[in-house]
């Protein structure tokens, strides 16, 4: 079993819809909307370089997976 599937199996989700912090490599991502058949995953993340490659790497997760960026510097 991978990192990213034992992850998965200890979030607690009932619903179709969470909110992620850390984008990472996505892996973690990917893996939760298959495990729990998220509908909406709400990423959160101060990387923007991070999201070029996510898109590329998970491209039929587009419609799911919304990406926010934040300034890590605001205060």
């Amino acid at each position: 079993m991978t990192e990213s599937q034992i992850w998965c199996r200890e979030v607690l989700a009932s619903d179709t819809t969470c909110i992620v912090v850390g984008l990472g490599d996505g892996l973690h991502i990917a893996e939760l909307v298959e495990q729990k058949k998220m509908q909406k995953v709400y990423v959160v993340d101060t990387r923007s370089e991070l999201v070029k490659p996510f898109r590329k790497k998970f491209p039929l997760l587009d419609g799911v997976v919304e990406i926010i960026i934040v300034d890590d510097e605001a205060q």
